[in-house]
């Protein structure tokens, strides 16, 4: 009769443990749809950059760790600089405020370069002033800035 009264009670339990890891995954697979970019800077700490319909999340800290910040702001609120990817070289940048901070992540790629070098950069700063820039290590990018508004050319031509 114990078996009976534990294997239930055993069975419930592992139900609700696969039930849990399944919904983490979900929402870890969920946030990862939603990468825009993200890359580990000299400081190893990691900057990411998601896109949650017109709402654009910043997030900067060490890798697998609680961030040690992060923003929502509404796509309207964040200034996206792209360029045409028609021309010689090639400078994107997307800033988000926080406050008096902001926190300016930068992609540059010259493309008459036989290597094409791209070097990526986040600029923090306060007011308009840099206080700090952190470069992303090249291994570690992942996207582009160019994805954070897939309208955006779209959009710059009928203005």
């Amino acid at each position: 009769m114990k078996i009976n009264v534990i294997t239930p009670a055993f069975l419930v339990v592992f139900i609700m443990n696969a039930n849990a890891n399944a919904n983490a995954n979900a929402n870890a697979n969920a946030n990862a749809n939603n990468l825009v970019f993200k890359c580990t800077t000299d400081n190893n700490k990691q900057v990411s950059l998601y896109r949650d319909g017109e709402n654009i999340k910043y997030i900067f800290g060490k890798k697998n760790s609680k961030p040690e910040l992060e923003i929502i702001r509404k796509k309207s609120d964040v200034q996206i600089d792209l360029e045409d990817p028609e021309g010689g070289g090639l400078s994107n940048s997307v800033e988000v405020k926080n406050g008096v901070y902001s926190y300016q992540l930068i992609s540059n790629i010259d493309k008459f370069s036989e290597e094409h070098e791209s070097t990526t950069s986040l600029n923090i700063m306060k007011g308009e002033n840099v206080i700090k820039t952190l470069y992303c290590t090249p291994k570690s990018v992942y996207g582009d800035l160019i994805n954070i508004d897939p309208t955006y050319f779209g959009s710059r031509s009928q203005k």
